[in-house]
């Protein structure tokens, strides 16, 4: 980011042609029912110097016809048409594209509060961050999302090494996880881009960007909504509705990212975290292969070549770990895999 960024304020009343394009890419596949909702309020921001990157990953809907609309109306909008390779590619796809020296971005089915980016960016400059970063709401459809509020609320300032605790110990917000709710410089996606096929963006790439940032602006603010509906990527497991090779897919994307966190810790030289990192990814694999409604030896026998190890191993682990955290987590996990596997068992003796 130019030095001229760096030295802007709020006193520039945010006039376009003194403040930084900021990059908004917009993956959308499908959307059809929320993407109106999702697009105006990026175009309706109290920060106007935008370019808004829709990237139209082979909708069958009229996504693509939407789109397009907005650009007509919009010039800040630049619409991309391409084949459907998933939500990853298609968030690469936008970012080569962005022009700005500041990076956003947002899921196709969210929206955001109207002075979301505008108080991001003062955030981002006032306190020469790398990186701001907003609470976020789960919506449903029926929340108060009010967000005209007087109330005042604490800025706080962290490096990269504290976020990166943050993200792995038990305990603080999602907020850190997610990519959505936050302005990022431009710099710091030279040497990232997400992981194409994998679902999770979040957590596959979330590390190396938080990681790299000297400073950390965050407010706890609510300024971004994140809709959770059947259909959204991230939506909760409905088991009248659970396909196990979908579920399967979910799995191993999560656990590729989780992986991939514990390899960065690593080359930081937080050996301490990336063997917590290690064993928050075990006790997933333990419980999400549990869904799987496999008998014990196949699932010993997945948990096994996807961990290097077996459940109990894994469970004992967390619970001789000196984080009393992890020893409730692997207490309560114990609990659950016994009932699934070995209660009913007994019973029938």
């Amino acid at each position: 980011m130019t030095e001229e960024l760096a030295k802007t304020s709020a006193v520039n009343n945010l006039q376009p042609n003194l403040c930084p394009l900021i990059s908004v890419v917009v993956p959308v596949y499908n959307a059809e029912k929320y993407l109106s909702q999702c697009i105006e309020s990026i175009t309706s921001q109290t920060y106007r110097n935008l370019e808004i990157i829709l990237v139209d990953d082979g909708s069958t809907d009229k996504s693509g016809a939407i789109c397009d609309d907005y650009a007509e109306k919009d010039k800040r909008v630049k619409v991309i048409h391409k084949v459907n390779e998933g939500n990853s590619a298609a968030r690469n796809t936008g970012l080569d594209l962005a022009k700005g020296e500041i990076i956003a971005t947002v899921d196709d089915d969210d929206f955001l509060a109207p002075e979301m980016y505008e108080k991001l960016y003062k955030l981002l400059v006032e306190n020469n961050a790398d990186m701001s970063m907003c609470e976020f709401m789960y919506y449903h459809g029926s929340e108060d999302i009010n967000s005209a509020s007087e109330k005042t609320y604490p800025v706080e300032i962290i490096n990269g090494e504290e976020f990166l605790y943050r993200l792995v110990m038990p305990g603080f917000s999602g907020a850190y996880l997610r990519i959505w709710n936050k302005l990022y410089k431009a710099e710091l996606f030279k040497n990232v881009r997400f992981q194409p096929g994998n679902k999770h963006d979040d957590t596959s790439r979330i590390h190396r960007l938080g990681g790299e940032c000297r400073r950390i602006a965050l407010t706890q603010e609510v300024l971004y909504f994140n809709r959770s509906h059947d259909e959204s990527v991230t939506g909760k497991i409905d088991l009248k509705k659970f396909n196990p090779s979908v579920h399967m897919k979910h799995f191993k994307d999560s656990k590729d990212a989780f992986d991939d966190r514990t390899k960065y810790l690593r080359s930081k030289g937080m050996n301490e975290l990336a063997e917590f990192a290690e064993l928050r990814s075990g006790e997933y694999a333990v419980m999400a292969l549990m869904l799987q409604r496999l008998n014990y030896l196949q699932y010993r026998r997945e948990v096994k070549e996807i961990t290097g190890t077996t459940p109990l191993k894994l469970i004992i682990k967390l619970i001789t770990s000196k984080h009393r955290e992890l020893k409730m987590r692997g207490l309560k996990l114990g609990i659950i895999w016994f009932r699934s596997f070995f209660r009913p068992f007994i019973k029938s003796k």
